[in-house]
C-alpha cells in the first residue's frame, strides 16, 4: 500500500507542475465580454475532471441528489468567484449565484417530490448544498487565487497543503502512540498532528526562501518573507487537517472506508483533495 500510495503521489505531483506549468503559458485574453485568464486550464480542469468525479462521490456519501445536481452545485461554486473580474461585476453576479443557490434547492426538492415519499426529502436537498459549500466554493478560492497570482504560487500553497499530509502520515506511522480524535479517525494521532504541521511550516520557509531568488522573480513570483511563509505554511497545514477530519465524518455517517476508488492506493479524489479543500479560502486570504 505505501509503494502504491508513494507511486500515485510522485505523479500526482508531477501532474499538478505540469498542470502549473502549462497554465502559465496561456496568455490573457482580452474581448468584449471581459478578460479571459489566468487560469482558465485550472477552471476546465475542475468542471471537466474534478467536479464529475467528486460529485459522483459526494452523492453517495450524503446520500441525497442525483450526481447531477452536485455537478451542478460544484460547477457553479467553483465559478462564480472566478467570474467577476471587477467590482461592479460583483453586484450582478452574486445575487444572480445567489438565486442560483435557491433555485438549487427547490430543483433539489422538486426531483424528490416524483418518488412521492417524504423520506429522504432534507437528504435530498442537503446534498447538493453540502457539495455546493463544502467542495464547489473552496474550489472556487483556488480558481480565485491564481487569477490574482501566477501558477507557481498557486502550485507552492497547494504543495504545502499536501506536504502535511505527508509529514503527518510518516510521523504518525513511525511514533504515533497517542490518538487525536479517536472516534472520529483513530488512525490519526497526536504526533502526526505535529509531524505534519512541522513539515508545512518549514515548506513554507523553504517556499519563501525560493521566492527570494533571482529565478523567481524571472517568473514574477511574488517575494514573501520567511517569517511569513512559516506563518502561511503553518496555517494552511493545520486547516488542511480540519478538512481531513471533516471527510471523515462524512465518510463514517456513510459507512464506507474511502471515498471511492478513482485514484490508487489513495481511494477517491474526495480523499485526495479533502485537505485542500478547507484550505482553499485560508490560502487565499493570506495570499491575497
Amino acid at each position: 500500500m505505501l509503494r502504491e500510495r508513494l507511486i500515485t503521489g510522485a505523479f500526482l505531483i508531477a501532474g499538478l507542475l505540469a498542470l502549473a506549468w502549462l497554465d502559465s503559458l496561456l496568455p490573457i485574453w482580452h474581448s468584449q465580454w471581459g478578460r479571459v485568464g489566468p487560469g482558465v486550464v485550472l477552471a476546465f480542469t475542475v468542471v471537466v475532471v474534478l467536479a464529475p468525479l467528486m460529485a459522483r462521490e459526494m452523492a453517495a456519501l450524503t446520500r441525497g441528489g442525483s450526481a447531477v445536481l452536485h455537478w451542478l452545485a460544484i460547477v457553479g461554486g467553483s465559478l462564480v468567484l472566478f467570474l467577476p473580474h471587477s467590482a461592479e461585476q460583483c453586484f450582478t453576479v452574486y445575487p444572480r449565484a445567489l438565486a442560483g443557490v435557491v433555485a438549487l434547492g427547490m430543483l433539489a426538492a422538486l426531483l424528490h417530490a416524483r418518488t412521492r415519499v417524504a423520506d429522504g426529502a432534507a437528504r435530498a436537498i442537503a446534498g447538493p448544498l453540502a457539495s455546493l459549500a463544502l467542495v464547489g466554493v473552496p474550489l472556487g478560492f483556488w480558481l480565485l487565487l491564481r487569477r490574482e497570482h501566477e501558477a507557481w504560487t498557486l502550485a507552492g500553497a497547494i504543495l504545502c497543503v499536501k506536504v502535511s499530509d505527508i509529514g503527518a502520515y510518516f510521523t504518525g506511522s513511525a511514533i504515533g502512540r497517542t490518538k487525536l480524535i479517536p472516534w472520529l479517525s483513530p488512525g490519526k494521532t497526536w504526533e502526526g498532528f505535529v509531524g505534519g504541521l512541522a513539515a508545512s511550516t518549514l515548506f513554507g520557509c523553504g517556499l519563501a526562501f525560493l521566492s527570494q531568488q533571482p529565478f523567481a522573480a524571472d517568473q514574477f513570483v511574488e517575494t514573501v518573507s520567511i517569517e511569513r511563509g512559516a506563518i502561511i505554511g503553518a496555517c494552511l497545514g493545520l486547516v488542511g487537517v480540519a478538512g481531513d477530519l471533516l471527510e471523515s465524518m462524512l465518510k463514517r455517517d456513510a459507512g464506507v472506508k474511502d471515498s471511492g476508488a478513482t485514484i490508487p492506493g489513495m481511494g477517491g479524489l474526495y480523499d485526495v483533495l479533502d485537505s485542500l479543500l478547507f484550505a482553499g479560502p485560508v490560502a487565499w486570504l493570506l495570499l491575497t
